[in-house]
């Protein structure tokens, strides 16, 4: 009998599953765990361990460990691990291909397909160097998905959701934060609007916090340590993460330091950790609320937030959630595992929703992607047991993993928002007519590894720094977009209307202004003895600024409809002070004029420009 294998490839630790006969179940990597550390070991004659033995080697020669390198995905600095020179796509290839033969082995044969999870947030550049590693893996036919979609058909496996109800994925793992809100359907989920994350944010920090706390109470001097202690400085990180997780089931946790001289005890309260990661944990549900109202609904109109990711059992997470959110919190029974036992299942195909209720009307409005792709073919047939593919070696320099991965260019930093109200550019008007742009595009939620591979040869900066966008969905925008008359009036969570992104003393600001839409045009206009042009007038009202996110979502028009391009902050303080960009960046991008913008937490966390002819 032949069966589906999903993967969650975390930044800490990789997590796998099979879907056989209606059933998914959680497969061990390791002899004492269900998971296993996302771990690479180089060792003398450049062979290479995985998982528990690369973390057991790592212990006594940390600079031969590789460990965190998801969160390096797509960067074109190789890591050094002792003589070799590995890539983090290289790292990753190595760590699937241990998982599934070590899974083939135990099941008695390779899987008829493999689902491999992902971020949601990652673009198109680090999901085709995702599917190049996966091919370059060897691996059997290979489906790629996001993680939230994955979390959420784990949940909807065991309980009963109605079709058309919307849930919100708070993710939050080792290394990256997730957020999506997914609406169910007859066959499946459906994303609401665009996923929205923080890449670097994550358990390990949270360890790291926990780390520095202990090594500043046990009065550890780094500059009188030497390379003879690393091995001690490892196992008392290992000890700063048991603690960490300990502390989401108790008051208190006790370190033991033995690092050179020092040998002490160290007691860290939940209150004293809660303390260390408080403002974190405030952005993951910021993000989280980004993604709801960039939606185009509100937090009643979600049935509950689906916390997944180890961190999410974090007690803290769950209470900043439900007090910013008021939406019952929703739970899987391993958090850790839904998103390899979600895959499994996306992997064999769609499963009917259960009939129940009928969902709210609040929660049927129009959905904002495409639909969840068809069924996969039926599989072949398993074939025979094979042994295991042997971990490839690390030749010196590293000729087994000769790098073919496009190399991105640098991007440049963002920059800080910072306010100064006396330096303004001028403001351009909008133009005299909208064409209001229906529809988003497809982006489909998985991604079959079938597709043509990227090229290997370096890609162009334009597909690589200005990846073509959706437009905003003007259907779904609000026919009012007002903001407060006064500048110190506090401006509600929502969508408005932006004129432009003044230039500040090194930072951005969004320059917003009463704007009326669809029926709400011809009576606003008439009100102020005008006329509704091309279905939008802008009122003439005071502007209210709003400063930019250093990490927004900006697309830009490109001077026709559909056709936008995003970039980030620091590339738009660029074009706005007239800097060149980079080679083949596009030549007629119009930084001003009409955009949605989306405002949560009194900051500007996405601006879409539409076409103004």
């Amino acid at each position: 009998m032949g069966y589906v294998l999903g993967i969650d490839l975390g930044t800490s630790r990789t997590a796998a599953a099979v879907f056989r006969d209606q059933r998914a179940d959680l497969v061990p990597l390791s002899d004492h765990a269900a998971t296993m550390p996302s771990m690479v070991f180089v060792r003398d004659d450049a062979t290479l361990l995985v998982g528990e033995a690369a973390r057991r080697r790592g212990q006594d020669e940390p600079a031969r460990l590789a460990r965190e390198f998801k969160r390096r995905f797509g960067d074109e600095t190789p890591l050094v691990l002792g003589d070799a020179t590995i890539t983090p796509e290289q790292l990753t290839a190595t760590l699937l291909r241990h998982v599934v033969d070590h899974v083939s082995q135990r099941e008695g044969g390779q899987p008829d397909r493999v689902v491999v999870a992902h971020p949601a947030n990652w673009g198109t550049y680090r999901r085709e160097l995702l599917r190049r590693e996966v091919n370059n893996a060897g691996l059997p036919t290979t489906q790629l998905v996001s993680e939230p979609d994955a979390a959420a058909v784990h949940y909807a496996s065991g309980e009963r959701m109605a079709s058309g109800e919307v849930i919100a994925v708070y993710d939050l793992g080792g290394g990256t934060f997730d957020a999506a809100v997914l609406r169910r359907t007859d066959v499946g989920f459906v994303q609401v609007g665009e996923p929205k994350g923080v890449e670097r944010l994550g358990g390990i920090d949270f360890d790291e916090a926990v780390f520095q706390h202990v090594v500043a109470a046990a009065g550890l001097d780094s500059a009188r340590l030497g390379d003879n202690d690393l091995p001690a400085l490892m196992r008392l990180r290992d000890e700063c993460v048991s603690a960490k997780e300990a502390l989401s089931d108790d008051l208190e946790a006790t370190v033991q330091v033995m690092v050179g001289t020092v040998n002490t005890r160290v007691r860290i309260t939940r209150g004293e950790f809660e303390s260390m990661i408080r403002a974190r944990i405030r952005e993951t549900v910021q993000c989280l609320k980004t993604a709801i109202v960039d939606s185009g609904l509100k937090p009643d109109d979600i049935s509950g937030v689906l916390m997944v990711g180890g961190s999410s059992r974090i007690p803290l997470a769950a209470e900043m959630v439900l007090t910013e959110l008021h939406r019952p919190i929703l739970l899987t029974s391993n958090p850790k595992a839904a998103v390899a036992l979600g895959a499994a299942r996306i992997g064999a195909g769609p499963t009917p929703v259960t009939p129940a209720a009928t969902a709210p009307a609040a929660l049927t409005a129009p959905v904002t992607a495409s639909p969840v792709p068809p069924a996969p073919p039926a599989p072949p047939a398993p074939p025979a047991p094979v042994p295991p593919t042997p971990v490839p070696a690390i030749a010196t320099p590293s000729a087994a993993f000769a790098s073919s991965a496009p190399v991105p260019p640098s991007r440049a930093t963002s920059v800080s928002m910072l306010r100064d109200p006396k330096r303004r550019n001028s403001v351009i008007g909008v133009g005299a007519a909208l064409a209001i742009a229906l529809g988003i595009g497809t982006a489909v939620l998985t991604d079959s590894a079938t597709a043509p591979a990227p090229p290997d040869t370096t890609p162009s900066t334009q597909f690589a720094l200005y990846d073509p966008v959706p437009p905003p969905n003007m259907a779904q925008v609000p026919e009012t977009l007002v903001p407060p008359d006064v500048q110190t009036t506090p401006i509600t969570d929502g969508i408005y209307f932006g004129q432009t992104i003044n230039d500040l003393t090194g930072g951005l600001e969004v320059l917003l202004l009463p704007a009326f839409l669809g029926s709400q045009c011809e009576t606003a206009a008439a009100a102020e003895g005008q006329q509704c042009d091309g279905g939008i007038f802008v009122g003439g009202g005071p502007t209210y600024t709003l400063p930019l996110a250093s990490d927004a979502f900006i697309s830009l028009n490109l001077g026709a409809v559909d056709t936008n391009v995003r970039v980030d902050a620091a590339e738009m303080f660029k074009l706005i002070n007239g800097d060149p960009l980079a080679p083949n960046a596009p030549t007629n991008i119009q930084p001003f004029g009409g955009a949605v913008v989306t405002v949560v937490g009194g900051v500007a966390t996405r601006v879409e420009q539409f076409f103004t002819p």
